[in-house]
């Protein structure tokens, strides 16, 4: 799915025309949708403000009438069009019409493919990875900010340029390791897109789908405690075997039979702190005595498995 952006080409701060008298305009990007954002100082006789789309009318909002107090408008912009040339107009009592901002509409310069986040004895590891990125001749760099539970602002943690444009993406690591034990965080991801004249903000990955908890990282800082155990045991043919981790780790659980030969690999991979299971089964295998072993890092723990049949 494309995303979208938007460019300004008025950008002068106080813009007067006609009936109505605009201090702001900003654009914001979030997951495909363009949100326009505007603030008139003043509107006198000021019916509604249109929005076109490549010279066909939009959307329609309603104005404030006469007011000399500010009024604030926001509008998601649901469109995928592949380019086009937006304007926003001011609409008086009298159908008059006055532009009061002009924009184009690009393709965003990245697609997400994943935004992932781990405690680790660092601090909190950030992986993202994109699946294309296209500049269009903007220069384009990432952001990563977080927020805890009780602040309402974000505060920017990381910025780094992009790694060039690309068909198959590009993998990004960050280690925040400002992050506090026993802490919960919130993360987000935006690109930004600079031309000589301004900057685009495109967000890409909101804290809502990225939650991280610092409380794993208490057991980080003490030696990595990790469990295994497996029922029933004896068994005859399948047996489960459980084990939980207290952080994010590369893991490997094997069989090994009791001349130490591997005899199945259950999993071999980067692994989720928490509760998991795999399934054995033996009915491959002659009776006898089976190990399975844990590893993690520097940490190896094994459980002696009895098939009888």
């Amino acid at each position: 799915m494309k995303h979208f952006i938007f460019l300004s080409i008025l950008l002068t701060p106080v813009i007067v025309v006609g009936s109505v008298e605009l201090i702001d305009f900003e654009i914001s990007f979030e997951f495909g949708t363009p949100i326009l954002h505007w603030i008139t100082a003043s509107e006198t006789d000021n019916s509604h403000f249109d929005i076109l789309v490549d010279g066909m009318y939009f959307a329609q909002i309603a104005g404030a009438g006469t007011t000399t107090e500010p009024q604030s408008y926001t509008y998601c912009l649901f469109t995928f069009l592949p380019a086009a040339f937006c304007e926003l107009l001011a609409v008086d009592i009298n159908g008059g019409e006055e532009l009061l901002a002009a924009f184009l509409l690009w393709p965003s310069p990245a697609e997400l493919l994943s935004f992932e986040a781990a405690g680790t004895s660092d601090g909190v590891e950030i992986v993202f990875v994109t699946s294309r990125e296209e500049h269009n001749d903007m220069i384009v760099s990432f952001q990563i900010a977080r927020r805890t539970q009780s602040e309402d602002e974000e505060s920017i943690v990381a910025s780094f340029p992009s790694q060039g444009e690309t068909d198959s993406g590009w993998t990004y690591t960050y280690m925040d390791s400002s992050a506090e034990i026993g802490v919960l965080y919130y993360y987000s991801l935006t690109a930004i897109a600079s031309l000589d004249w301004d900057a685009f903000r495109y967000l890409l990955a909101r804290d809502t789908a990225m939650i991280v908890s610092q409380a794993t990282l208490e057991s980080v800082a003490q030696p990595l405690t990790i469990s295994l155990s497996s029922y029933p045991n004896p068994f005859n043919p399948a047996a489960t075997i459980k084990f939980e981790l207290p952080v994010t780790a590369e893991v490997k659980l094997a069989v090994y039979n009791i001349q130490g030969q591997q005899v199945e690999e259950l999993v071999n991979q980067r692994v989720n702190a928490g509760r998991h299971a795999v399934s054995f089964d033996g009915s491959n295998y002659p009776s006898g005595l089976y190990l399975a072993r844990l590893q993690s890092g520097s940490q190896t723990k094994t459980r002696k498995l009895m098939l009888i049949k």
